[in-house]
């Protein structure tokens, strides 16, 4: 149950971030995917050796060690704010800070074309 939910969580987070390509992933989800892949490695190598209740044990920890790093991958709060705000969200939030500077830009840019084709003969 637990190796399966840990690939099925893995699975939806790449459907995902490959849905929105501009959508950044933290670090730190990265290397709670990482982990989990990891784990979850380790929890079928444990469970594919000899069925003995030590490596039972040790391979069950593992499968819930891998369902736990997916499920914190997907519900890292860096995560969960990037999922939320859409590209053109964050243009109407940042381009009005951008007039500001943009219009001072383009009036001297018109200032200095105007004053070189004053000056050419």
């Amino acid at each position: 149950m637990n190796l399966r939910g840990a690939v099925e969580t893995l699975s939806a987070l790449s459907r995902l971030v490959t849905s929105l390509p501009e959508m950044a992933v933290p670090s730190t989800v990265r290397d709670l995917v990482d982990s989990a892949i990891t784990e979850w490695h380790c929890a079928v190598a444990n469970l594919r050796s000899d069925f003995d209740q030590v490596a039972e044990n040790r391979g069950l920890r593992h499968a819930a060690a891998a369902a736990q790093f997916a499920r914190q991958a997907v519900f890292d709060k860096d995560m969960m704010l990037n999922m939320f705000v859409p590209f053109e969200h964050k243009i109407a939030v940042y381009l009005p800070l951008l007039g500001p500077v943009i219009v001072p830009l383009i009036a001297g840019l018109r200032r200095v074309v105007v004053e070189s084709r004053k000056k050419e003969p």
